[in-house]
Order: structure tokens, then sequence, then C-alpha cells
């Protein structure tokens, strides 16, 4: 779990910071910026796939656990 949670944080903080964005749109939600060092992170637990077109990770269909999860990270930033 720790792991996780080390995850969770510093996409958070590049959330904060600007470096990550996120955008969302129901269960879609796309995180597009500085998100090479999280890659197989946001595939493993968010389900995403990367989007060449957007060059953005995309995951559909988030559980309402992961979404309020997101929401948290987001904080002001939603």
């Amino acid at each position: 779990m720790t792991g996780f949670n080390n995850n969770v944080r510093a996409i958070t903080e590049k959330i904060a910071s600007g470096a990550i964005k996120v955008t969302r749109d129901g269960s879609k939600v796309t995180f597009s910026g500085s998100t090479y060092d999280h890659k197989d992170f946001l595939k493993s637990e968010f389900g995403c796939r990367w989007n060449r077109d957007s060059k953005s990770w995309v995951a559909t269909d988030l559980s309402e656990g992961y979404l309020n999860l997101l929401d948290e990270m987001m904080g002001a930033n939603c």
C-alpha cells in the first residue's frame, strides 16, 4: 500500500503545481502533461491507455471509488 500512497502523493503534487492536468467527463478521465514517471501506475491502477493523438492517458468507466480519489487528488483544481 505504501507504493500506492507514494504514487498518489507524487501525482497530487504534480496536479497542484500544474505539471499534470486532469480533466473529467463523467467517468472518463484524461491525464496530460508530465506523466511519464507515472505511466505504469496510471495503467495498472486506473486502467489508462495512451492516446497518441492527444498525447494523454485516458481512463474510461472508472468506479465511484477511483472517481472520489481523483476528486481528492485534484482538490481545488476540479
